[in-house]
């Protein structure tokens, strides 16, 4: 019987992903407040953007996702050296919330005051929460998922 390669993990905690996660969650903690007492609200501005709603391709900056694109591929690329299916999920689950955080923050920069506020103060205040989307379904999960891949310490 021929040599089978073991599998293991590749693909660690993308630090933009997580950056961009306890961002997000800390910025909703204190938009609740600020939305039920009148406050003024911060826009979430992520952690790394330049600041210029006009420059289409410097909002990308923030939501790089190349550091997890490349473990996915890593962990793919060669039969002699293989990841483990859990890289391919947890490199695609950090991409994909990359990818649609930054669909958001762009659509956000169109839409008008009384849309945003109708549909935010109900969302902030699941996603602002400890143990929320942003904590317990992004970094939490990926977080175990990873240390699940990387089997026995």
């Amino acid at each position: 019987m021929p040599d089978v390669a073991k599998p293991v993990s590749k693909v660690d905690m993308d630090p933009v992903f997580q950056r961009q996660l306890e961002r997000v969650q800390q910025l909703c903690q204190e938009q609740e407040q600020q939305l039920r007492t009148g406050g003024q609200i911060r826009w979430m501005r992520p952690t790394g953007w330049n600041g210029n709603p006009f420059d289409h391709t410097g909002m990308a900056t923030p939501f790089d996702r190349s550091k997890s694109n490349n473990d996915a591929v890593r962990a793919i690329e060669s039969p002699n050296t293989p990841g483990v299916v859990q890289d391919i999920i947890n490199a695609c689950t950090m991409v994909d919330y990359l990818a649609v955080m930054e669909r958001s923050f762009r659509a956000r920069m169109t839409m008008n005051r009384s849309r945003r506020f109708a549909h935010l103060a109900g969302t902030r205040h699941g996603q602002g929460s400890s143990l929320g989307v942003f904590k317990e379904c992004g970094i939490e999960f990926v977080s175990r998922s990873i240390k699940r891949a990387k089997g026995p310490q």
